[in-house]
């Protein structure tokens, strides 16, 4: 788009934007969307044109697309395709059972359900458990608790309905189907138990995105906070609604800390990515637990979810292991951890529940003792350490 260019040669720009991105190890991935009735062929011969000339490194598919064909061109073999569903019946040949790692399924499940969950509603514990192991056959998966439409982290924890009335469409448009919670009180407070438990619900957030195993998006600002003034639907607002405060970094810089921490340990932890080695330790890569070790709080009353994350990591020569427990429940619980081989010890990465022991460095984390109380609201992360 000319506007967007500095000087003339638009094209030539973008180009080098591409290059330049690619230079600091940085992936460029385009959103397209193709209307109803758009010629299969045409559609192909578009997103090959833009890998060839510019080469970008995606496209976020939306609309009437031929997924299915697209998937299966050998010119974007090596294009990541982000679409709402392959359908792998399809796209897979039992005989050779190939695997599309430059497909993924992107679509909001994850961010309904989640959501929900987080703020404290009935009948969703199975739900949460499905989206927190589901990763297609053969292709990855994109999860997200918000994203460039909707409601940002912030606003997810600060109004229990969206606010678009600025977009002068007399609030009709936008999405009216949050799954958000205000904490207590519509938009702006100077409460401090209001401001804490927003707090607490964003870190609460983040753990969970962070330990889910398919690939996880964080929408740019999220990490400090930024709020788009209850409007759910920017496009239109050039100005404070939809810029980024970059104030926020500072004012809410143990926010942007704890984001980090969360980046650090899911990096740190190979378990929660991806399948390992199997654990020597006879624990499997991925196992579901409630309040009683080795046994899901199947009532669908439930607000306590827990999995625990394991395997043998051979880079590192030493047993991974992750137990993630949240209780999104108004009331406390107490947990039993499962129990460990003689020379292990669980120890407490995470306590959002703990204002003074929200994470920990590797030197100071604290041993936790066989049970532990799972506070209202909080999200306690274990790591499994040899003595």
């Amino acid at each position: 788009k000319a506007a967007y260019a500095a000087e003339e040669d638009a094209a030539l720009e973008f180009r080098q934007l591409v290059k330049e991105f690619h230079k600091r190890r940085m992936e460029v991935i385009l959103q397209f969307y193709f209307p109803k009735g758009m010629d299969v062929t045409e559609i192909g011969n578009i997103l090959r044109f833009w890998v060839l000339t510019y080469h970008v490194d995606g496209f976020h598919l939306m609309g009437e697309v031929p997924a299915q064909a697209l998937a299966g061109d050998p010119a974007l073999t090596d294009t990541k395709l982000w679409y709402y569903d392959f359908d792998a019946a399809k796209l897979y040949d039992p005989a050779q059972k190939p695997e599309y790692r430059n497909l993924a399924e992107y679509r909001d499940d994850y961010l309904y359900t989640m959501r929900r969950f987080l703020k404290g509603d009935d009948n969703m514990l199975s739900g949460v458990l499905y989206e927190m192991r589901h990763i297609p056959a053969n292709m990855g998966r994109i999860h997200y608790l918000s994203n460039y439409y909707g409601f940002t982290l912030m606003d997810m924890v600060s109004y229990d309905h969206k606010h678009n009335e600025a977009n002068g469409e007399g609030n009709r448009d936008g999405n009216d189907y949050n799954c958000s919670w205000n904490c207590g009180e519509e938009g702006t407070s100077r409460r401090k138990k209001v401001l804490a438990l927003r707090q607490k619900q964003l870190q609460n957030a983040f753990c969970m995105l962070l330990l889910t195993q398919s690939t996880p998006l964080i929408f740019m600002g999220d990490e400090f906070g930024n709020s788009q003034q209850e409007n759910n639907n920017p496009y239109c607002q050039d100005n404070l609604i939809s810029w980024l405060d970059w104030s926020l970094l500072e004012k809410n810089r143990a926010l942007y800390e704890f984001f980090r921490y969360m980046i650090h340990f899911r990096k740190a932890h190979a378990c929660i990515r991806k399948d390992l080695e199997p654990s020597y330790l006879g624990f499997p890569s991925m196992s579901l637990h409630g309040l009683t070790p080795w046994k899901p709080d199947l009532p669908e009353s439930s607000h306590t979810a827990c999995v625990l994350f394991s395997g043998y990591d051979d880079t590192l020569h030493k047993e991974d292991l992750v137990f993630l427990a949240v209780n999104t429940h108004w009331c406390s619980a107490a947990l039993t951890l499962p129990q460990l081989p003689d020379g292990y010890t669980w120890k407490i990465a995470v306590n959002t529940g703990d204002k003074k022991q929200q994470t920990f460095t590797d030197s100071e984390i604290p041993a936790a003792g066989s049970s532990v109380l799972l506070g209202e609201r909080s999200v306690i992360v274990f790591v499994g350490e040899r003595n």
